[in-house]
């Protein structure tokens, strides 16, 4: 193979996209640990007041949220206009780049909620860009795969940006953790830049022959005369397969048209709990585990990354179990566990316990998201995969502002397993939804499709009957 298909090869892709996610995920995880040094020094907050800290931590959290929600449908759109993706992901690099920076220079709150703004943009780019690079080279029956992959780089960032945070703060000063997440960030964008894309959406169009154009236009409206069911992926694979898929119905749909898809509504809902369960933890297990163990930041360091390294195994096993088995045999169960694992974070009596438990939790919403994201992408025309991702990570960042908010209330006026609790429900609350309208749908659609069949036999044979006398 030459140096140009190396390059355009799926394999390489999917390393580029795999190793950006553990760099976006590293940069932004490396600054946690320092977070309080970093207070210290500008002279922010009050040591001896963890409420008042833990806001200022909330504000930082918060603006990197709102800032990916921002700015994911701009990427999302930017990548379906032109002909290459990686232009955008680099943009999107360079600004997690100047937050880097701006991190280890700042001199004042102002400066880190920038900051953090700035990686939130990054992160919209490297996710959404990334994960939409995935599905224009990868076929259906693989994209479970590639994309439960790419998660392990997640988990991989996180499992390693914690601690290594801290160790290089205390062991190497205080510039070293920003300058090797610079590095970092560095090589990601010389990866990302040496990608052979193939030319893909709306703007592609414009660089073929007006032959290719009539022919393409040509498949386009022979797609769309393509009845529902014709439409419909695989019964085995497809997680909504008895909804209509309204997507499909135009040729480049706008973010309103996904909007009214109930295929890629539920999945991106079940993204937004996934989001709100991992970040619900954040703000509140920390305060728990002092309060009922008298535990210590670093213990507590311990237990998140019980959750998060649980990624490295479930997230490649449930693509490749989506790719041969379909995405319900993933995502209901998952969903299922999650119910029943999460009150049993507010029940553990000890480290031990509460660490398995972690483990099974993480295990579990980690797994969900592969088998959506490879159900999402064959939902709509390549010249809107952008978008479609986008959505998703929408839905996710939704999650991410709402879940800390909202736990930290429920924790404040109630308790840790009240919270937990709630979790739970909204776990089994979406395999209600999947029951209601997709199983009961489908016993509904069968027994129709049955009586209508029969009466259609009933027809044609009295129309027989009536010529034979005739």
């Amino acid at each position: 193979m030459d140096r140009s298909g190396l390059l355009a090869s799926k394999k390489y892709v999917l390393f580029v996209v795999t190793f950006g996610l553990f760099a976006d995920v590293l940069s932004y995880s490396i600054v946690i640990p320092l977070t309080p040094f970093i207070f210290t020094r500008l002279n922010i907050g009050n040591p001896s007041d963890a409420q008042e800290n833990s806001a200022l931590v909330g504000a930082l959290l918060a603006s990197y949220a709102a800032a990916q929600l921002v700015s994911c449908p701009i990427f999302g759109w930017v990548s379906d206009r032109i002909t290459n993706r990686k232009w955008p992901m680099i943009w999107g690099l360079f600004a997690g780049m100047v937050a880097i920076i701006m991190f280890a220079a700042a001199t004042n709150f102002t400066m880190l909620v920038i900051a953090r703004i700035l990686q939130g943009v990054s992160a919209a780019a490297v996710w959404t860009l990334g994960f939409a690079l995935l599905g224009d080279v990868y076929p259906d029956e693989e994209l479970g795969t590639a994309f439960g992959t790419a998660m392990a780089g997640f988990s991989i960032g996180t499992v390693f940006g914690l601690p290594i945070g801290g160790a290089l703060y205390q062991f190497a000063g205080y510039w070293t953790p920003f300058i090797v997440s610079a590095v970092f960030i560095v090589i990601d964008m010389i990866a990302r830049f040496l990608v052979v894309e193939k030319s893909h959406g709306v703007a592609s169009s414009a660089l073929n022959s007006a032959d290719t154009i009539d022919e393409t236009a040509a498949d386009s409206m022979a797609t769309l005369a393509l009845t529902t069911e014709q439409c419909r992926p695989p019964p085995r694979k497809a997680l909504l397969r008895t909804l209509t898929w309204n997507s499909l119905r135009v040729p480049s749909p706008s973010y309103v048209d996904m909007a009214r898809d109930p295929a890629i509504f539920m999945l991106n809902a079940v993204s937004a709990i996934i989001g709100t369960v991992l970040m619900a933890y954040e703000p509140t297990l920390p305060l728990y585990l002092e309060k009922e163990f008298g535990a210590q930041s670093g213990t507590v360091g311990l237990i998140f990354l019980a959750i998060v390294s649980a990624g490295l195994f479930s997230g490649p096993a449930a693509g490749a179990l989506r790719d041969k088995f379909g995405a319900t045999v993933v995502i209901i169960p998952s969903l299922l566990a999650v119910a029943v694992v999460a009150p049993m974070m507010a029940v553990a009596k000890s480290y031990a316990t509460l660490a398995v438990v972690s483990f099974l939790l993480g295990f579990f919403v980690i797994a969900i998201q592969a088998p959506i994201m490879s159900e999402l992408i064959p939902l709509a025309p390549p010249s809107a995969t952008g978008k479609l991702v986008a959505f998703n990570n929408i839905a996710y960042s939704i999650g991410m502002l709402v879940g800390p908010i909202a736990a930290g209330a429920i924790y404040q006026v109630s308790s840790f397993l009240t919270m937990s609790c709630v979790l739970s429900g909204l776990s089994a609350l979406q395999v209600a939804m999947y029951w209601v309208f997709v199983v009961l749908k489908q016993d509904r659609e069968t027994v129709k499709k049955e009586l209508e069949k029969a009466r259609g036999s009933a027809v044609e044979g009295s129309d027989g009957e009536a010529k034979v006398h005739a």
